[in-house]
């Protein structure tokens, strides 16, 4: 196997801008890597903290956003744009614009162009690492473990929190829109509690 190619493909995440914090016009935001790496953090305490496997978590962190190496950071509203809706107002207004069947179609053209780039990653990777890996990326996108479903919603609050860091720096982060897609997905307990506090820090950051 090529562990050297492997490793330079999963690099590109250190240098590939998450495209929402591009589209709401956030100067050099961070990598998608920069985010798994809080992610980590979070999943590796809250999980711990939850009586979840610690290990097991940070191992869906890793390979959750792995395939974006090659397919690149894809967005919700990504259609909208596509379209010739301009980018502000796609950011703004995708909840309003976007039907239940556009954005389940938009999902299902996502995990496709994922499967694909996954697929490639790990054409080189020996049989057995390269199946754990794959296994693991469908367990997130498929929410199959307490695991998995824990690492979306922290996921949401690793956002929000970061959205809530660029408006304090006079970014366009778009806090209130964060707020939202967390306060959809959380439901454990244990991260129920950091949602309210990250809320407050909202409502005391608006004020």
């Amino acid at each position: 196997m090529d562990w050297i190619a492997f490793f330079r493909l999963a690099g590109r995440l250190k240098t590939l801008h998450r495209q929402g914090w591009l589209d709401r016009g956030v100067p050099e935001p961070e990598s998608v890597a920069d985010h798994s790496y809080r992610l980590a953090l979070m999943a590796w305490m809250l999980g711990s903290a939850a009586g979840l496997d610690t290990a097991h978590l940070l191992k869906l962190v890793l390979v959750h956003d792995l395939p974006e190496a090659l397919a690149g950071d894809a967005t919700p509203y990504a259609q909208l744009i596509a379209r010739g809706l301009d980018a502000e107002e796609a950011v703004s207004r995708w909840r309003e614009l976007l039907a239940f069947e556009d954005l389940a179609e938009g999902q299902r053209r996502k995990r496709r162009s994922e499967e694909a780039a996954l697929d490639e990653l790990l054409a080189d990777v020996d049989p057995v690492t390269a199946e754990e890996i794959r296994t693991l990326w469908i367990e997130y996108a498929e929410r199959r473990t307490p695991e998995a479903r824990f690492v979306v919603q922290i996921d949401k609050l690793e956002a929000l929190l970061q959205a809530l860091e660029y408006r304090e720096q006079g970014h366009p982060a778009d806090v209130e829109s964060f707020l939202q897609s967390a306060r959809d997905q959380v439901e454990h307990p244990v991260l129920k509690e950091l949602l309210v506090s990250l809320a407050v820090a909202a409502d005391r950051q608006g004020a």
